[in-house]
């Protein structure tokens, strides 16, 4: 597996995490800036791009 798949892999799931605990936390304002930010890097991790 390459080790760019590996690194996007992590982060979705330390976003996933981040997410749950906002959430579990009620912290709306923190879950929207997480989703954001996730939304935002998965944007620059389609494959083939350079």
């Amino acid at each position: 597996m390459p080790v760019p798949d590996v690194l996007t892999l992590l982060a979705g799931c330390g976003a996933i995490g981040a997410g749950t605990i906002a959430a579990a936390g009620g912290g709306r304002r923190l879950l929207t800036a997480l989703a954001s930010t996730a939304v935002h890097a998965a944007a620059g991790t389609e494959t083939g791009s350079k």
